[in-house]
């Protein structure tokens, strides 16, 4: 979002603004290393904890809420929480704080980076009489920051933003009404967030994914098959089978679990469907190669080492082009039994 202006952000009550807004909030406190000032009418500090942290590191909100993790990535949360990104994050959830109250303690924060406003539709006055929106607006232009006002009327157009509020912009998630695995962790469900300007109305729309799970909104699924089925995915993918042939005879000082996935990779297509395991077939094996490199382990450093990482990174950027995004990854749905021969 451009700082200066007044963004809406409407979903369906209970899992549509406050994920836009928790999204926003990330990308503030952890790619920008701002301050953001969060009034929350409606979810509670809890909520709005919880949301942050399980979309950052892609754990599942329900079980951080209910104190249900455990192992790593209970270890990774009470990190999270202890560092300086936490700090940064400053919740207002009094009942009856009022827009003036809110442009105050803005004003009052170093680095401050995006104000949201979560609940704006439960807010007395704000909506029913636009009392609070010049002070929204004139706090986002004086401090030249975003201010985010989230409503969750379930207006798929965001009608109601725009009449009442008069955003610079406004974005509507549209929710898809096959709901099926929708709340399993494995496939979050394929929606559409609507973009429009206040001045030129609709300006485009977005793909995306509704992943309840973990708390997040990310970009549409990654397919290897389209991704690598061109002539110039082809030929990276020949180039890296190339590269690895060497060294799959030779693993030694490579990482272990990159040299199965190349392995899977030079192997093509198995000669039976039984028993088989994700990265076997072709498209997984490619898409589990670049799971696999956006780590970067390291390799070995000689001839054949930094000839296969220059592979790896060309096969990577393929990738990328074609809409590869490590951040929108989610746990694989276990695979089940098959039989048979090809």
């Amino acid at each position: 979002m451009a700082g200066g202006g007044l963004a809406g952000g409407d979903g369906r009550p209970g899992a549509g603004g406050g994920l836009l807004a928790a999204g926003a909030v990330r990308a503030a406190l952890f790619r920008d290393a701002g301050a953001v000032l969060y009034a929350a009418f409606g979810p509670s500090v809890r909520d709005i904890a919880a949301r942050v942290m399980a979309g950052q590191l892609r754990v599942g909100y329900r079980e951080l809420r209910e104190g249900r993790l455990d192992g790593a990535a209970r270890k990774a949360v009470a990190e999270l929480s202890a560092g300086p990104q936490a700090a940064r994050l400053l919740i207002e959830d009094r009942p009856g704080t009022g827009a003036g109250e809110l442009a105050a303690l803005a004003r009052q924060l170093a680095g401050l980076r995006l104000v949201v406003v979560d609940g704006v539709h439960t807010v007395p006055g704000l909506l029913q009489h636009a009392g609070g929106v010049p002070q929204l607006r004139r706090l986002a232009r004086d401090l030249d920051i975003p201010v985010l006002a989230v409503a969750e009327t379930g207006d798929s157009d965001g009608e109601v933003l725009h009449t009442v509020l008069a955003p610079d912009i406004v974005v509507a998630l549209t929710f898809a009404t096959d709901v099926a695995g929708y709340e399993t962790g494995y496939r979050p469900r394929g929606d559409q967030a609507l973009v429009t300007e206040c001045d030129l109305g609709l300006q485009t729309k977005v793909d995306i994914r509704t992943d309840l799970a973990r708390a997040r909104l990310i970009g549409p699924e990654f397919h290897a098959e389209r991704a690598f089925g061109t002539d110039e995915g082809r030929r990276v993918v020949d180039m890296l089978t190339d590269a690895a042939q060497g060294l799959q005879e030779e693993p030694e000082g490579m990482p272990e679990m990159l040299v199965k996935r190349l392995g899977q990779l030079c192997r093509g297509m198995p000669e039976t469907f039984s028993g088989l395991e994700f990265g076997d077939l072709p498209s997984e094996a490619q898409q589990a190669v670049v799971q696999e490199w956006a780590a970067r382990p390291p390799l070995p450093d000689t001839d054949a080492g930094r000839r296969l990482g220059a592979a790896l990174d060309a096969f990577y950027a393929h990738a990328v082009a074609h809409g590869y995004d490590p951040e929108a990854e989610v746990p694989r749905e276990p695979r089940a039994p098959s039989t048979g021969r090809r």
